[in-house]
């Protein structure tokens, strides 16, 4: 009797440190709009500025009127325009699945997936714009590497790419679109966020 409370014990830690692993912390830094929170089978919440304790599979929603700037505890900065959609599965790994969402690493590497290519990001800032059709990628600082079944591509500083229906352009220069949607700076100085 002894061993099997000691053995369902263990199997508790175990599991509990898995849970408190896969958690890690964000600071909202600006919101404006409707924003949400959605864990994979709760309903969306709305959520406000501040410091919050995210799960594997978290995912962060923006409305039509929605704005959202966060940073999480490994100083990646992650920020969303109307109507996007990403997934925070840990600390190095997100899912841009729809809308204008940018992503600022200056330390390491970090795994960013969409709709239609999935690629590392190696300390830089990058600006993906995705919906069912089409993912356009904008490398504004640094360098990114996409594997695919012909090779892989290495994305320069000042480049786009587009990926659509399993077919991949070459890169091309930026877009003003795509570079200037945010200059990346306090949210308070932030020119997409002055009327």
């Amino acid at each position: 009797m002894l061993t099997k409370i000691f053995k369902t014990s263990l199997l508790f830690l175990f599991f509990f440190n898995l849970q408190i692993a896969s958690a890690f912390e964000i600071t909202v830094k600006h919101l404006s709009g409707r924003v949400f929170q959605k864990h994979t089978s709760a309903d969306p919440y709305a959520i406000s500025e501040g410091k919050y304790q995210l799960s594997s599979e978290t995912s962060i929603l923006t409305f039509l009127d929605g704005q959202f700037f966060a940073e999480t505890e490994d100083k990646i900065e992650v920020r969303m325009k109307e109507e996007s959609i990403v997934s925070f599965i840990s600390k190095s790994e997100f899912e841009a699945r729809k809308g204008v969402v940018g992503f600022k690493n200056l330390s390491g590497s970090i795994l960013i997936k969409t709709p239609h290519v999935d690629f590392i990001l190696n300390e830089g800032i990058v600006v993906i714009k995705s919906n069912s059709v089409i993912t356009r990628i904008c490398i504004i600082k640094g360098n990114c590497l996409f594997e695919r079944a012909l090779g892989s591509i290495k994305l320069q500083e000042g480049q786009e790419i587009a990926f659509a229906g399993g077919k991949t352009s070459i890169p091309y220069k930026m877009s003003d679109e795509l570079r200037y949607t945010w200059y990346w700076v306090d949210p308070s100085k932030e020119p997409s966020l002055m009327n």
